[in-house]
């Protein structure tokens, strides 16, 4: 069994399909293949009750929730989220579209709903509610201890997704490090099926001196907190500059 410890939005059903030798068509996301197929080859800790006899991998952001299932044959893997930490948060929002239900810790797991709840949570405190959530959302993870960011000290295979945007022969490099095949024609056409997210990203930091020139408000408050980044301001800093505050 392999055990992969990521957090959402961390290309994890593509790395994951590649780790257990699948062969993929390009597609922008993979989680009908993955985490979201019916054979449950791979699954999310969510969803562990269906774990069977044909499972290789559990995902899961949290490493505590499966310690106690680890033997000592089992591999464990942490995706670690080195650079590029905006991309996360764009696959988050374009990829994560389908309702997840209405369980506590499910309920908020996905945009539409995602962006209900911090819309009213934030539209006193800012004129771009979304833009604001978002920013914050992006200090965070900017923050290396934050939960989903830290190293995991005990975990010796980690494989450095940013070698993903990096070139396909760092992708080739990065999965050779942690004992699997991959080749430079697989990153490229996976290259291929992420035109539309790196298009996105492209366009942020094409505006990160204009984040609210951007149409999408997930994206004016990815480029908010590039500015923030950029020029060593806090999220309030930003939202003063930029005239969101009520």
């Amino acid at each position: 069994m392999i055990y992969f410890i990521a957090p959402s939005g961390g290309n994890n059903s593509y790395i994951c399909l590649k780790l257990v030798g699948t062969n993929l068509d390009g597609m922008t996301t993979y989680h009908d293949k993955g985490t979201h197929s019916d054979d449950h080859e791979i699954i999310n800790f969510l969803h562990i009750a269906k774990k069977n006899d044909n499972t290789k991998v559990v995902i899961t952001e949290n490493y505590n929730n499966v310690k106690g299932m680890i033997t000592q044959d089992d591999i464990v893997i942490r995706n670690n989220i080195d650079k590029y930490r905006e991309v996360l948060l764009l696959n988050w929002f374009h990829k994560n579209l389908a309702q997840l239900g209405d369980e506590p810790e499910v309920q908020y797991g996905w945009r539409d709903s995602w962006i209900e709840w911090q819309t009213d949570l934030w539209k006193n405190n800012s004129k771009i509610p979304i833009a604001s959530a978002v920013a914050e959302w992006m200090y965070k993870l900017y923050d290396d201890n934050f939960t989903e960011i830290k190293p995991i000290p005990e975990i010796t295979k980690v494989f450095n997704w940013s070698v993903m945007y990096d070139s396909s022969q760092a992708t080739v490099d990065e999965f050779k490090k942690i004992g699997y095949n991959y080749t430079v024609e697989e990153h490229d056409k996976w290259l291929a099926s992420q035109s539309k997210i790196l298009g996105y990203w492209q366009t942020i930091k094409d505006n990160i001196d204009t984040p609210l020139n951007l149409d999408d408000d997930v994206h004016k408050g990815l480029a908010l907190a590039l500015h923030g980044k950029t020029y060593n301001l806090n999220r309030q800093q930003v939202e003063s500059k930029f005239k969101l505050l009520p």
